[in-house]
């Protein structure tokens, strides 16, 4: 690449300029220079990580709504333009102003507001007991049910309440995944309840009498959930594999207890019917796609690393390969054993690129980029596949060398994510300002290493007067 040290150089694009809105190295100068250009002021309000005092009052001061709503949605706001925002006439604003660590003056105004919209999102993030037990009294549905859905964060007495809430929609919303672990003297009350009969049912050690009409339930539901209980009966667990219904089956062959012999015949039968052209077959093959595509079982995501290597041996394909899948992403030991196995498809949902991609999608931590080997990110920079060196590009630590390789590499997304690396060599910068992809200028214009006066230059340049 050429190398330009003094500025930004002369073919720097405007495309840049969309990258100084979210450049952490921005000062609120920079800023505010580029509120003069109409396009960009929602975008600052709404994603400029340097957003201070004064910034929120000139934006505020454009009287734009949308501008005001943009600004409400910023995670990084300080404390006092939280507090300001919290009396904006506008329910549309208000309600963007709840979430974690707010004031308690503030969330307590908001606990009150008259719009259920914002009281429900004050439920959805608040962490004062006091202020949630005021929620849960609620008149409005919404806001229970807001309340409700993160009850394992609750106190124990008030995921209770929620529990026998009048409504169907709260009592459901409080089982949920992540949600509160019913109390045992609740287990009969929320079984004979449609609204959360599936949702009891995995926390339960079913007698053999319960499991039989949980197994005979007209719910598909409620015989999916079963199917993952445990130490079932040899004739409860005889029927859920004889059940014709796709998610039923599903579940039954990614039971965590299921032994593999039971496993591998079960799936025998599926693949046969699905040939027969069978409805139920036909979704249990559906969702088995999406298994061995990366989402894998639940109940994978938080297994311990030791059983998800016996997974990994596992002689269903299915099953081994949703342990690569899944459980790679969240254990290094696992991922450094699907790397070397013998199964070649185990093997490439384990790269590290492949990994990354799956975290991003399914929301999982991105194993590859925080504690990535050195020596597979070193590996993933000279891959054929873009997207792999592409996360090798944005990967801290790579030798200074290799990142300015990778800000020239041919495909546009390796240039992308070698902008954003903070290790990136201040020389490589003017190539990619004037890069002919507009994304790649604007990763430039984003880059931790860009100097604040290359910053003025660029607005200089583009013809953008000194304030507003």
């Amino acid at each position: 690449m050429t190398a330009h040290t003094s500025g930004p150089g002369p073919g720097a694009r405007a495309s840049a300029l969309e990258g100084l809105v979210v450049n952490r190295s921005a000062t609120p100068g920079v800023l505010r220079r580029l509120m003069a250009l109409p396009d960009l002021t929602e975008e600052i309000a709404w994603s400029s990580p340097r957003i201070d005092t004064g910034l929120a009052d000139a934006l505020l001061g454009l009287a734009d709504p949308d501008v005001d709503e943009a600004l409400a949605m910023n995670e990084t706001l300080p404390a006092d333009v939280l507090g300001r925002l919290a009396r904006h006439p506008s329910p549309d604003v208000r309600c963007h102003v709840p979430r974690a660590g707010l004031d308690a003056d503030v969330a307590e105004l908001l606990v009150r507001d008259p719009e259920a919209r914002v009281r429900a999102a004050v439920a959805r993030h608040t962490g004062q007991h006091a202020l949630a037990a005021l929620l849960a009294d609620d008149p409005d549905t919404t806001v229970r049910e807001a309340l409700a859905s993160r009850a394992g964060t609750l106190p124990r007495e008030l995921a209770g309440r929620l529990l026998t809430d009048e409504a169907p929609s709260v009592r459901a919303a409080v089982l949920r995944p992540g949600g509160a672990v019913p109390p045992r003297e609740l287990h009969d009350r929320l079984l004979a309840d449609p609204a959360t009969r599936a949702l009891a049912v995995p926390h339960l050690a079913p007698a053999p009498d319960l499991a039989l009409r949980l197994a005979a339930d007209p719910d598909p539901g409620v015989r999916a959930a079963l199917a993952g209980c445990p130490a079932l009966p040899d004739e409860v667990q005889a029927l859920l594999e004889a059940d014709r219904d796709g998610f039923v089956r599903y579940e039954v062959l990614f039971s965590r207890w299921l032994p593999d012999e039971r496993r591998i015949r079960h799936l025998a039968r599926i693949e046969e019917d699905d040939r027969a052209g069978d409805k139920g077959a036909g979704d249990a093959r559906y969702l088995l796609g999406m298994t061995t595509n990366g989402q894998g079982p639940r109940w994978m995501r938080e297994a311990p690393a030791e059983e998800c290597l016996r997974h990994l041996d596992s002689s269903l394909p299915q099953l081994r390969r949703a342990a690569a899948a899944t459980a790679g992403l969240l254990h290094p030991a696992v991922a450094e054993r699907a790397r070397s196995h013998d199964d070649a498809e185990v093997r490439r949902l384990a790269r590290p690129g492949a990994t990354a991609a799956r975290s991003l999608a399914f929301g999982l931590p991105v194993l590859d980029l925080v504690r990535m080997e050195r020596r597979a990110c070193l590996e993933l920079a000279y891959s054929e596949d873009p997207l792999e060196r592409a996360y090798a590009a944005g990967a801290p630590g790579l030798p200074v060398e290799l990142v300015e390789r990778l800000a020239g590499d041919a495909h546009k997304t390796v240039r992308v994510s070698a902008a954003l690396n903070p290790g990136l060599p201040v020389r490589c910068l003017p190539a990619l300002l004037a890069d002919p992809s507009d994304c790649v200028a604007e990763a430039a214009g984003a880059s931790p290493v860009l100097p604040v006066p290359w910053m003025h230059a660029l607005l200089d340049r583009h013809g953008v007067p000194g304030g507003v």
